[in-house]
């Protein structure tokens, strides 16, 4: 999971530097490369300097938007908890469920397999996560022709629905500053972010009963 993490943010500028790497070795040898400031770019530059001048860029905007992540997150966990908002769905019985995640006009059809579940036992549930399917009429129009439940899960109802504890928000804050946490800063955004996350999706699929989700993308 660490490696996910951190493939998400150096990924890209691997996929940038390996479109250029060819003119920048042969062509451009005085020039040097400049990379977006990220977390862990720094493996990159510690890599490629052996083959042309490479350099992270002074733009420290990237690093101090992680570094801010977890401050959002709280702030929004105690709007939760003063402010709890439930959750838009058409869901009017909660039993147990298979989540599936929507998206609109999608060529594949995800359920097909519907008519091999029992559906007196068993809940089918489109769940809208993604950046490209907001909660719009048509997505909603498209859900109910087929006959199926929807909820909005994007990230920031899901947060406003999810019941947290003052124990828990403590304990988020306590392993991000920990002086006995001997780990790099960015590694304490990432921890925080899989306990914060790992939390409020536990919570939600306990509620919701949620048994089986599929999930189509990477």
């Amino acid at each position: 999971m660490v490696k996910t993490y951190i493939s998400f943010y150096i990924l890209p500028q691997i996929t940038f530097i390996k479109m250029v790497e060819s003119k920048i070795s042969f062509q451009y040898q005085s020039n040097i490369l400049y990379l977006k400031r990220r977390p862990f770019s720094f493996i990159l530059v510690n890599y490629y300097k052996r083959k042309f001048q490479i350099e992270n860029s002074f733009n420290y905007s990237e690093i101090i938007r992680l570094f801010l992540k977890p401050f959002f997150f709280l702030f929004i966990a105690i709007v939760s908890k003063v402010l709890p908002r439930e959750m838009k769905t058409n869901i009017s019985q909660i039993k147990p469920s298979i989540w599936v995640e929507y998206s609109y006009n999608d060529v594949a059809n995800f359920i097909f397999w519907r008519d091999s579940v029992n559906q007196k036992d068993f809940d089918i549930v489109y769940y809208l996560d993604r950046d490209d399917t907001p909660l719009l009429t048509k997505a909603i129009d498209d859900i109910n022709n087929k006959g199926i439940n929807w909820i909005d899960a994007h990230s920031y109802p899901i947060v406003r629905a999810t019941d947290f504890n003052w124990k828990t928000i403590g304990n988020l804050l306590s392993n991000l500053f920990s002086i006995k946490f001997k780990y790099p800063l960015c590694y304490r955004v990432f921890m925080f972010e899989y306990v914060f996350w790992f939390g409020i999706y536990k919570s939600i699929f306990k509620h919701f009963k949620v048994k089986i989700l599929i999930q189509h993308q990477n």
